[in-house]
C-alpha cells in the first residue's frame, strides 16, 4: 500500500503550485490509464507476509486496501490533463462496486499481477475496472470495479475527462460500466 501511495505522490508532483481549474476535457481511451503492477507474493517472502493471515490464507482486507489505492492511481491518470498549471482533481472513492473471486487466490504457488484501467466515466464519476491475475498464465483470479467521484472544494461534482472506448473489448467494458451506474442510481432511488 505504501508503494502505491508513493507512486501517487510521484504522479502528482508536477502539479504542485498549480492554480487553474481544468477547463478543457481530454477524451481518453481505457488504454491511456491502464496500469499493471506485480505482487510477488510467491517469490518474495516479505511481500507474502503482508498478505498472509494467521491461517495461511489471504488477508482480504489488505488486498481491498491495495485495490483501492491502485484504482486511485488509475483514476488520477485518467483525470489528469497533462497541464502542469491546472490543479489536480480531488478524487473520492464512492464505492467498491463489485469484487468477484473467480478462482482461488493462492500466495505460495504463483506471483500475482494487478491490472486495471478507467472503463466508464459520467460527468463527475469514474469506474475503474481491476483484475487480479496469475502472473505466469495471466488467468484472472479476481475481477472488480471501484467507483470514484471528482469533487470540488464545495463538495459538488467536478467534470472529468470522458472515456472513449477504442475497440470491441473497451466498448463492452464501457457499456457494462454504464449499466452498473444505472443500477446504482436505481438502487439509490429505491433506498437500497
Amino acid at each position: 500500500t505504501a508503494a502505491l501511495w508513493a507512486k501517487r505522490l510521484e504522479l502528482e508532483a508536477y502539479k504542485k503550485g498549480a492554480t487553474k481549474q481544468q477547463v478543457e476535457l481530454v477524451p481518453k481511451s481505457p488504454k491511456d490509464s491502464e496500469i499493471s503492477i506485480s505482487l510477488p507474493v510467491a517469490s518474495d517472502k516479505t511481500v507474502r507476509s503482508q498478505y498472509l493471515n494467521f491461517r495461511g490464507g489471504i488477508r482480504f482486507g489488505k488486498l481491498l486496501e491495495d485495490i483501492d489505492a491502485f484504482a486511485g492511481n488509475i483514476a488520477f491518470l485518467h483525470c489528469d490533463d497533462a497541464q502542469s498549471d491546472t490543479m489536480q482533481h480531488t478524487l473520492v472513492t464512492a464505492c467498491v462496486d463489485r469484487v468477484d473471486v473467480v478462482k482461488p487466490i493462492t500466495l505460495h504457488t504463483e506471483d500475482l499481477v494487478l491490472r486495471g484501467c478507467a472503463s466508464w466515466a459520467g460527468r463527475s464519476s469514474l469506474e475503474i475496472s481491476v483484475n487480479l491475475l496469475r502472473a505466469e498464465s495471466m488467468e484472472p483470479v479476481l475481477k472488480g470495479s471501484v467507483v470514484f467521484v471528482s469533487v470540488g472544494k464545495d463538495g459538488k461534482g467536478v467534470s472529468i475527462n470522458p472515456v472513449v472506448p477504442d475497440g470491441a473489448d473497451e466498448e463492452e467494458m464501457f457499456k457494462a460500466g454504464g449499466m452498473a451506474n444505472e443500477k446504482r442510481r436505481e438502487d439509490r432511488r429505491n433506498g437500497k
